[in-house]
């Protein structure tokens, strides 16, 4: 049952005000209610847009109230106001007629938006709710303002500048609100494309011919409107499934890539380049979009739901973006680094001798290492639970084990690469087959029968993927209609890395498919040691290995060193007098 709350509130200043005044909207008549014994909005001045006074919800602490601002006026006209919803583990929404036009969740500052009212009555409601139990952060709304009559073309999301694999589909998107009908003409050069017509436009084949810049005049019968160019051009990542938060449409200029990463529960796409920048696209488009400063100096990238993770040529860690449940709060004095990951909202660092650090939200231990883990040399990390591969072809498992995404399946040894969906993993084994085991309720660890010659394996949210030898991508799992993240480009072919983030997934794109071996080169011996040359990639973890005869049954392992993306010198600082022989591993 909804309770429904007086509309006169005291500020911390101490005046009293009606919700009709801190919304600037004296004109409109305003109620407020909330289920399950949540508290209505209520007048405060400690977050505002205006910098006098705002509306903010009720206070949700478990996932199932909603705390609902309303107001009911005669259209057609526009609606103005500014929004603000700090947490990434609530959502603010504003429904017309109780049909949901828009939300937010987890923006860094206040947001302007504008939504259209038809003829007649018109109910108009803000509504916020949470996903989670716990947090106490609220919602904001003001500077509520509604312009009655015909409205010209407003533009509330342009399309983005993208840049896209050659050959692959490129679409564009723009959101606008106005009087209807509104006709749409997209342009290339200010030239008009033909049969471009509709709020969205797909260049199926992008080719050289097609780059430049876009944009679109949007048409009603009060007015037009062009948005500014929006470029297109080439480059080396390419992604495909939903594309509600701009997961998929790369941004533009990103080429030289080293390494991508995408958050398993999140919408955002990080990727690593030659020059050491670190770049951010999708959602959300805060926190994680605020890159520190001055990181010139980084090896490798991870991406969480809200969160980023990047290793240093020094082997330190940096985190930056949502810190709720202290996932940035990277320990004090950790060093010697050489591999990181991210999971919803708990991270993860191997170091050079085989041990693993964990930090974050720890409700299920999944920071909590394993007593006695050693000798790992790879690691991955679910929504709650995490792993490590260790040099024997062994996984350890540990955190949530509510959907048997820790229940490693017995006689796995042969294990060289691993990784953590939401609920689920997956082994790739020496024989390039892939093992899966945890949640399977979409399907996402039902390896594809004869799936064979994998050279590397990713998990989403709820899909697993699959890069073969080839340089073919196979996936499985969760779909969605047309925009499946399971529906690969069938043209879709050298992809040398592959990602998968909630609903959508990523690939990083080369000349030729992805090497499988190491070429060592440049072998020497020297007063300091024995070395040798090798090309590395960003994100793997390389290491040199010896012994003194090639009839030894074991190879004694020197330390782990992270790849670069570029040729890295391992060294053995102390080889024996007589003879050693090497071999170079990597995962």
């Amino acid at each position: 049952m909804a309770l429904v709350f007086l509309l006169i509130s005291l500020t911390q200043s101490g005046q009293c005000q009606t919700l009709a005044q801190a919304l600037n909207t004296t004109n409109l008549t305003w109620t407020t209610s909330g289920t399950s014994g949540a508290s209505g909005w209520t007048v405060q001045n400690g977050t505002t847009h205006d910098g006098v006074s705002a509306a903010q919800s009720g206070q949700l602490t478990t996932a199932n109230p909603t705390s609902t601002l309303q107001t009911i006026t005669n259209g057609p006209g526009t609606m103005t106001f500014w929004w603000y919803c700090p947490s990434f583990n609530k959502k603010l929404a504003v429904l017309i007629n109780n049909v949901e036009i828009w939300g937010i969740s987890g923006n860094a500052g206040w947001e302007p938006h504008t939504i259209y009212l038809g003829s007649g009555s018109q109910t108009v409601k803000w509504v916020y709710s949470s996903f989670t139990s716990g947090e106490t952060q609220r919602g904001y709304v003001d500077e509520v303002v509604f312009t009655p009559g015909a409205t010209a073309p407003i533009i509330n999301t342009p399309p983005l500048s993208q840049s896209q694999v050659p050959g692959m589909a490129t679409t564009f998107k723009v959101a606008a609100v106005g009087t209807p009908p509104l006709t749409y003409q997209w342009q290339l050069y200010g030239t008009n494309l033909t049969g471009a017509t509709n709020s969205s436009l797909t260049v199926s084949n992008t080719l050289a011919e097609n780059l430049g810049d876009y944009t679109v005049l949007i048409t009603n019968s009060v007015d037009s409107i062009l948005n500014s160019n929006t470029p297109l051009g080439f480059g080396q990542v390419t992604g495909w499934g939903i594309n509600d938060a701009g997961e998929t449409s790369i941004p533009f200029g990103l080429t030289n890539v080293l390494a991508i990463s995408c958050g398993r529960g999140g919408a955002a796409g990080i990727a690593l380049t030659g020059d050491r920048t670190v770049r951010v696209w999708g959602w959300p488009p805060s926190e994680i979009r605020l890159v520190p400063a001055l990181m010139t100096n980084v090896l490798s990238v991870a991406c969480g739901n809200a969160h980023a993770v990047v290793l240093t040529t020094e082997g330190s860690v940096m985190a930056w973006g949502n810190n709720n449940l202290s996932q940035t709060n990277v320990p004090t004095g950790l060093s010697n680094v050489v591999s990181i990951t991210a999971g919803a909202n708990h991270s993860l660092g191997l170091t050079a001798d085989g041990l693993v650090v964990g930090w974050g939200w720890n409700a299920y231990g999944q920071t909590n290492t394993q007593t006695g883990l050693s000798n790992a040399v790879a690691i991955a990390a679910g929504q709650d639970f995490s792993l490590a591969l260790k040099s024997d072809g062994t996984i350890a498992a540990w955190g949530n084990y509510s959907s048997g995404q820790t229940n490693v399946p017995a006689g796995l040894t042969n294990a060289v690469a691993i990784a953590a969906g939401n609920l689920h993993a997956l082994a790739l084994t020496s024989d390039g087959k892939v093992v899966a085991w945890g949640h399977n309720f979409f399907g996402q660890t039902a390896v594809p029968t004869g799936l064979s010659n994998v050279v590397a394996i990713s998990s989403g949210g709820q899909h697993s993927l699959a890069l073969k030898s080839d340089g073919t991508v196979v996936a499985w799992g969760q779909a969605f209609g047309p925009s499946a993240v399971t529906n690969v480009p069938a043209n879709l072919t050298n992809v040398l890395a592959v990602e998968g983030g909630f609903r959508f997934s990523i690939a990083l794109v080369g000349d030729a498919p992805p090497v499988t071996n190491v070429p060592m080169s440049n072998p020497a011996f020297a007063p300091n040691g024995f070395s040798v040359s090798v090309p590395t990639q960003s994100g793997r973890v390389y290491r040199l290995e010896y012994k003194s005869s090639l009839s030894e049954q074991d190879w004694t392992p020197l330390p782990l060193v992270a790849g670069s993306g570029t040729n890295l010198v391992l060294t053995d600082p102390s080889p024996a007098s007589s003879q050693r022989f090497y071999r170079v591993r990597r995962w």
